[in-house]
């Protein structure tokens, strides 16, 4: 099921990104940009894990929940509330929580803090 394509292009930009001068990132519309590509890169990777909760797919590795599989697979802090991450909004927002002091608006590309 995995599809390496897009996330293969992204992990070389990202790549890009890492090798570049940090002080050529550092103007306020870089520093925007980033901070929204990373709220963005957030979204996706928290639908994405309650698709992989709700799927159930984490049961043929043995694991006894998505969390727990998480931690181990994905070097995640261990949480001691995995039961109530069991499924849906729940689990996601228990592994990603928001960012203190970010809120993000009904625009998919902006964010206030």
């Amino acid at each position: 099921m995995y599809d390496g394509g897009v996330l293969d292009e992204l992990d070389k930009v990202l790549d890009k990104l890492c090798a570049a001068e940090p002080t050529a990132l550092a103007d306020g519309q870089s520093i925007e940009a980033l901070h929204r590509c990373l709220a963005r890169l957030e979204a996706v990777a928290t639908r994405a894990t309650a698709a992989f909760d709700a799927s159930r797919e984490w049961e043929s590795d043995g694991a006894r929940s998505a969390a727990s599989w998480l931690t181990a697979t994905c070097h995640l802090p261990s949480l001691p509330h995995d039961d109530a991450c069991a499924s849906g909004v729940a689990f996601v927002t228990c592994l990603w929580p928001r960012k203190p002091g970010l809120a993000v608006t009904s625009a998919p590309h902006r964010y206030r803090p």
